[in-house]
């Protein structure tokens, strides 16, 4: 005879509050998925972006973690910032120093990489910083008139030297 008995899951490999190896964590190497993380984003702003100009501003990645991007967005104001610009004629190339490697073959239209604030863009895979880098974002204006730029990565920083743990919430038990 056999048995009706619903087969049981085999019990899974982590413990603790550590999200389970689907979704965003599955697409990072194994080592990220104990870590420690907590949300957090960079922001740039290019008060104004001149017309027809290009501007490049840096950001620093913090040296305690690393920074894994989820989504970015970008908000576009007149240069007085009285009226929300949606029509965006800007390029976007973003360098990443710590792999010496633009993310792009060559500049794009902002509009593929960044959403806006009601529809951020997510990016397909996530994309890794590591700690002590840098970002280098470029915009060229294509239109004849200035405008305010506030760009904003989305993401979490990912500490290797806390790990979670399921009474404390975070315990320091390695040397970076």
């Amino acid at each position: 005879m056999g048995s009706s008995a619903t087969p049981q899951m085999p019990a899974p490999p982590w413990t603790g509050p550590v999200a389970p190896p689907w979704g965003v964590l599955s697409l990072l190497p194994a080592q990220f998925r104990n870590w420690y993380k907590n949300y957090y984003a960079y922001a740039t702003s290019m008060l104004p972006l001149a017309s027809l100009g290009n501007q490049t501003n840096n950001i620093a990645i913090q040296n305690d973690s690393y920074f894994v991007l989820l989504s970015a967005t970008m908000v576009e104001t007149a240069s007085n910032d009285g009226t929300l610009l949606t029509y965006r004629p800007v390029t976007v190339q973003i360098f990443d120093s710590s792999a010496s490697a633009n993310l792009f073959t060559q500049p794009i239209m902002s509009d593929e990489w960044f959403g806006d604030a009601q529809q951020p863009g997510f990016l397909a895979y996530p994309y890794i910083f590591t700690p002590g880098g840098n970002i280098a974002i470029t915009l060229v204006n294509l239109e004849a008139q200035a405008r305010n730029v506030r760009l904003t990565l989305h993401g979490f920083k990912a500490n290797p030297r806390l790990t979670m743990d399921s009474v404390y919430g975070q315990v320091d038990n390695r040397n970076f």
